[in-house]
C-alpha cells in the first residue's frame, strides 16, 4: 500500500511533465542555432519584455497549451529573448524588433529570420503562424 501512495505522485508528475506546453530551450542563441541545425529544425524566438503585457498574456495563457506546445515542440527549437537583459538586446537588434511581443523564425543555416509574427495570439493563430515560418523556410 506504501508504494502505492509513493507511486501515485510520480505517475501525476510525470503526466504533468508530458501535457506541458512550449518547451523553450535552456541554453544560449548560439547554442539553440545548433542544435536547431542538428534536428533540422527552425528556431523559434520570442522576443519580450517583463513589462509588456501581451508577452506575459502569452508567457501565461498561450505558450503552456498542450496543442500548442505539441506543435512547437515538434517542429521548432524554441527560445526567448528578454530584449531588455543579457543577450536580448543584440538579438532584438539583429531582428530589428520594434514592438512586444515579435516573433520571429530563424533558418539557423543562415542565421536570418524566414518570418515574423509580432501581437498577442490565440492558440490556433500561433500555430498557423509557425507553419506559414515553415512555407517561408521551405520556399526560400
Amino acid at each position: 500500500m506504501k508504494k502505492l501512495f509513493l507511486l501515485i505522485p510520480f505517475l501525476l508528475t510525470t503526466l504533468a511533465l508530458l501535457s506541458q506546453g512550449i518547451n523553450f530551450f535552456h541554453g544560449s542563441f548560439i547554442e539553440a542555432i545548433e542544435k536547431a541545425k542538428s534536428e533540422n529544425k527552425l528556431v523559434f524566438i520570442d522576443c519580450y519584455t517583463s513589462w509588456c503585457g501581451p508577452c506575459k498574456m502569452l508567457q501565461n495563457n498561450i505558450f503552456p497549451l498542450e496543442r500548442v506546445g505539441a506543435f512547437y515542440n515538434a517542429n521548432f527549437i524554441c527560445f526567448k529573448a528578454d530584449c531588455e537583459k543579457e543577450a536580448g538586446p543584440d538579438i532584438c537588434m539583429r531582428y530589428n524588433v520594434i514592438a512586444y511581443p515579435t516573433m520571429h523564425f530563424i533558418d539557423p543555416s543562415t542565421g536570418k529570420s524566414v518570418y515574423k509574427t509580432m501581437g498577442y495570439q490565440d492558440g490556433d493563430a500561433l500555430i498557423e503562424q509557425g507553419k506559414k515560418g515553415w512555407k517561408q523556410q521551405s520556399a526560400a
